[in-house]
């Protein structure tokens, strides 16, 4: 669990508010998901997009973003502090809480497809 939320944070770091990506934390909720769940999706879609520009030719197939209700979705239905920590702005001045999730079940199984973009 740590290793995945580890290589989450190591991208979203890379990501980060300080680049020319902007952080928007006031997001409005899409299809009544989460404000947080629609931020982690937004910073995904910004970091696929961003490595689909950067990886070899023959990698880029392996970059997907998914799709972004699906996403919603089982982001919404993972507890409040984990919805929390799929966002870069919280799980950067968070770490430790976010490192420290005790997921398990399907919960866990969601939270790791959603951080590693499945």
């Amino acid at each position: 669990m740590r290793d995945i939320l580890g290589l989450g944070i190591l991208i979203s770091s890379i990501f980060s508010c300080n680049t020319n990506f902007s952080c928007n934390t006031n997001v409005t909720s899409k299809n009544n998901a989460s404000p947080w769940c629609v931020e982690a999706y937004n910073d995904l879609e910004k970091q696929m997009t961003a490595l689909k520009d950067t990886v070899p030719t023959e990698v880029k197939g392996d970059v997907n973003i998914p799709n972004e209700s699906n996403y919603l979705k089982k982001c919404s239905l993972l507890p409040s502090l984990a919805q929390k920590c799929m966002a870069v702005s919280f799980a950067q001045k968070n770490t430790k809480k976010c490192q420290n999730l005790d997921l398990r079940g399907e919960d866990q199984k969601n939270f790791e497809k959603l951080v590693s973009g499945k």
